[in-house]
């Protein structure tokens, strides 16, 4: 099942946020992501949250709304508890980065302890950031940048399709990072033993023509 879970951070274009949809079995709105779904014109099977971004009397009256007052956790975290049930098999998540900062982090962080069979993904206009914790294979445009980021450490990485591919290599804060690297092949296959990775996909250098 893919799911598309639209949170209140910057929205991705309308025409991608439209693209996830169909692609999308089920769509959850946190919070103020309702309000990007109405000007996008499309309507959730859900709005979650403690809706203090958005007036549910400024949404429309057959969407079906699940306020919660709870502080003690995110709008992110809230809908992740919500679609648990579903288990999907890949996780489509847009809002969720190119914001405050410390929601971006947060964000990645809740991410990396999800369920490890579930694709994750985050798109913004800036970037696609996935989620690595065994294997990875990206199809992606040769030339583009590509940047594998240890959470917090990762062993025995091996690559194939880059300019400098690894061989059961540790990636980690405190020794190697995987910053910037190029597409040279595609498909991008990245594999890992253990530990997990972010693998970022700057957009916005792929738009730019990588200047």
């Amino acid at each position: 099942m893919n799911i598309l879970m639209i949170l209140n951070g910057p929205p991705v274009t309308t025409t991608r946020l439209r693209e996830f949809a169909q692609l999308s079995d089920f769509i959850i709105a946190a919070d103020g992501g309702a309000k990007t779904c109405l000007e996008a014109c499309i309507k959730p099977d859900l709005v979650i949250g403690d809706m203090d971004s958005v007036e549910m009397t400024n949404l429309p009256h057959d969407w079906k709304i699940k306020p919660i007052s709870d502080q003690e956790t995110t709008d992110f975290e809230k809908a992740l508890v919500e679609i648990h049930p579903l288990q999907p098999t890949r996780l489509i998540v847009t809002g969720g980065l190119g914001g405050r900062v410390d929601h971006e982090l947060t964000n990645l962080l809740i991410a990396s302890r999800l369920n490890p069979e579930w694709s994750v993904e985050f798109h913004s206009n800036n970037a696609t950031i996935y989620r690595c914790l065994s294997n990875l294979t990206l199809s992606l445009p040769v030339g583009d940048t590509l940047s594998l980021v240890p959470w917090p450490e990762a062993g025995g990485v091996t690559t194939t399709g880059l300019a400098w591919n690894l061989s059961r290599q540790v990636l980690s804060a405190k020794q190697k990072l995987g910053q910037s690297n190029r597409i040279t092949n595609s498909p991008v296959t990245i594999m890992i033993e253990s530990g997990a990775i972010y693998v970022i996909h700057p957009t916005h250098l792929a738009q730019n023509g990588n200047n």
